[in-house]
């Protein structure tokens, strides 16, 4: 199961790449503890569907 892992890997390391350039440009707001695990949790809610694709089961076959 590393398809959950790695898209995991792939959304936080995106969110976190996303807040250190906003910050860098002046938003000093991203630099607080509670804004980064409320973007944190509004992007893995958000992406939730990618990130558990691999988990989903498939739709029964039509007859």
């Amino acid at each position: 199961m590393p398809g959950v892992f790695l898209r995991s890997f792939v959304v936080v390391f995106g969110l976190a790449a996303l807040m250190v350039i906003l910050s860098s440009f002046g938003l000093a707001i991203f630099k607080q503890p509670l804004v980064q695990m409320a973007v944190y949790l509004a992007g893995i809610l958000g992406f939730n569907r990618f990130i558990n694709g691999p988990l989903r089961r498939g739709l029964p076959p039509k007859k």
